[in-house]
Formats: structure tokens, C-alpha cells, sequence
């Protein structure tokens, strides 16, 4: 069977995390079904996903797999589009990634992947669609560049036309989508900000009455 190659690499680089004590999300969940790859990582504030079709005559089984991020990290090659997945019965049932360039023989994470599709529900059923929404600017970055780095290896022409848009969700998971195409989504966590945030000390200090005067002057 083959696996696209760089979504793995997308996702393990902008959405799997780098240090984490959780196993389960120290690889790239890709789940298999009759007809779709789902391919998935998340690192508990921010969750992005993509679908592909099944690729016709492949003999894996459906089920759900979590490759290690170490494994899919050591592919350096960006224009290598798909790598191989073969399950090894006769090397204690490891499998095996590989390209034209690379070959790496692993065990995948023994663990439970989270409830994806349970997450993806709450975005359904929220009553706080468009509200504002308290959001890291970091985990929207690492989203957007998850999927530009996705589509750049794709089809580097196209690329720039890709715009990732947010839809914000008041205190529910805020979702992000690419607009074109139907096969990405991500999800970030809303985060509670303080009351008496630090980041207004800055905005009280401009506004005081000494700053106001040379501000005018100035201008």
C-alpha cells in the first residue's frame, strides 16, 4: 500500500509534537477504510486531518495505525509525493516505510489514538458559531503552514493560491478549513484568557496622557 508521503511529513513537523509524555500522540494516526486514508495528529491543543482515496488493489487491512515521528521525520525528500507501507508477519510484525531513497523498518506506537471524529462532532453541534473566540496565534500558524507545506509539495504553481480561513467558535474548538479543498481541516483548542492580562500594560502605557501629547505632536 502506498501512503502519501507529505502529509505525514506536514503533519509530524507542524502538528505532532516535539516532546510529549503521552504516547499515543507521538506519531501520525493513519486510518484505513474501505475506501478513504485518513490521515491525522494532534498534540492536544491544535488537531489537524486529511483524506485521500484509497488506492485501488492495495492489500493492507482497514484499521488504524500510528506511525512514530522519528520514523516519518527521517524522509528528507520534499518531492517524493508517496512511500510505501508494507506489514512485516515474519519480523515480529513490524512494518516498513520506504521511497526510492529510503527504507525504515519500525514498530508502530502502542497506543490509542484520541477520539478524532469526536472532536469534529463538537464543531457540529456548538451553539457559538462566529462568536470570538480566545485562540493562540502560534497553533493557527502551525495549522496554515501545516497545509501550504502539504500543498507547496503538491504542486508548488498552485500553492499560493490556497487560502486557509478560520471559523471561530466562542469557547468551543474553532476550526480551519482550506478554501478549494475539501480534503483538510484543522481544529484549535480556545484557551481562557486572564482577566488582568499583561498585554494591556502595554496598551495603558500609550495611552497615557504624556504619550497622547507627543504622539499628536509627532503627527
Amino acid at each position: 500500500m502506498f501512503l502519501n508521503l507529505q502529509i505525514l511529513r506536514a503533519l509530524s513537523k507542524y502538528i505532532t509534537p516535539k516532546k510529549e509524555n503521552r504516547v499515543a500522540l507521538t506519531g501520525v494516526l493513519v486510518e484505513i477504510n474501505q475506501d478513504k486514508v485518513f490521515y491525522v495528529a494532534t498534540d492536544g491543543h491544535k488537531l489537524a486531518a486529511f483524506q485521500s482515496e484509497r488506492f485501488k488493489g492495495d492489500q493492507l487491512v482497514e484499521g488504524k495505525y500510528i506511525i512514530p515521528k522519528s520514523v516519518i521525520d527521517s524522509f528528507k525528500n520534499k518531492t517524493m509525493l508517496d512511500a510505501g507501507f508494507t506489514y512485516n508477519p515474519e519480523f515480529n510484525g513490524s512494518y516498513t516505510l520506504s521511497d526510492t531513497v529510503n527504507s525504515v523498518t519500525f514498530n508502530l506506537v502502542d497506543s490509542d489514538f484520541p477520539d478524532w471524529r469526536s472532536i469534529l462532532k463538537r464543531l457540529e453541534i456548538t451553539d457559538e458559531r462566529d462568536k470570538p473566540a480566545d485562540i493562540d496565534p502560534a497553533y493557527l500558524q502551525a495549522i496554515q503552514e501545516c497545509y501550504l507545506s502539504y500543498a507547496k509539495a503538491v504542486d508548488p504553481r498552485r500553492a499560493y493560491r490556497h487560502v486557509v480561513k478560520l471559523f471561530q467558535n466562542g469557547k468551543s474548538p474553532s476550526y480551519m478549513v482550506a478554501e478549494g479543498d475539501s480534503r483538510f481541516i484543522g481544529v484549535v483548542m480556545p484557551y481562557r484568557a486572564p482577566e488582568n492580562a499583561e498585554k494591556f500594560f502595554i496598551l495603558d502605557n500609550w495611552m497615557k496622557k504624556d504619550n497622547q501629547a507627543a504622539v499628536l505632536k509627532a503627527a
